[in-house]
């Protein structure tokens, strides 16, 4: 498989102080393949590594360090670091904010995942916030066919407005998610994630009502 390749690789790249141009790509692989085996710790490892690399090459504010924020968010997702994860993607969405069209739909990845980052840690208001922000850019670019990503969002905004107790604003948000999930024709995964976000919504409506 790859994994000798990218060692081997590594260990020229670390012998020149990991400043080769391959660093970038070579860090980037490690941390994806440590991910795909399990190993989210090493994973991180080596996101710190890219982040590095990425700075070392090309400086504090250049888009390719946003990309590596990003990735170090990701890493810190997996191994329960939400907080830090927070950090990093705000880092990510403020230099993206700096160096994109505001109407970007690329904006709109960094910007998910500190959403999503937000909303594992608890802070409600803010994953809000950020998801309602992400289906604005979604909804300036008007796709004809949403994608997977927007159905991703539009379902986290319904759990995190379930989450926050807002029953009418979650109902509506199960609404949109339908109406968007018909035009892509829905999945059995879309099929699934509509049931389970109407049963809960239904179930946590008679709770409050009982």
């Amino acid at each position: 498989g790859a994994e000798p390749l990218l060692r081997t690789v590594e260990q020229g790249v670390m012998a020149r102080a990991g400043k080769s141009p391959l660093a970038i790509r070579l860090y980037g692989g490690l941390a994806r393949l440590e991910t795909e085996k399990g190993r989210p710790e090493r994973a991180l490892h080596y996101a710190r590594r890219d982040l590095a690399a990425r700075i070392d090459q090309h400086g504090r504010d250049h888009g390719s360090v946003a990309s590596g924020y990003n990735n170090l968010g990701y890493g810190l997702e997996a191994v329960g670091r939400f907080h830090e994860a927070i950090v990093a993607y705000q880092q990510a969405v403020t230099l993206d904010a700096r160096r994109r069209d505001p109407h970007s739909l690329k904006r709109a990845f960094p910007l998910g995942n500190l959403a999503q980052a937000e909303f594992n840690a608890g802070r409600l208001r803010a994953a809000r916030e950020h998801f309602t922000e992400v289906l604005a850019v979604h909804a300036e670019v008007a796709l004809e066919k949403p994608t997977r990503i927007l159905l991703g969002q539009q379902a986290m905004l319904g759990e995190t407005e379930m989450a926050r107790g807002d029953l009418a604003a979650a109902g509506r948000s199960v609404d949109r998610y339908l109406q968007l999930a018909q035009r892509t024709p829905p999945t059995d995964v879309d099929r699934a994630t509509a049931a389970r976000q109407a049963a809960k919504l239904a179930f946590e409506q008679g709770r409050v009502a009982a």
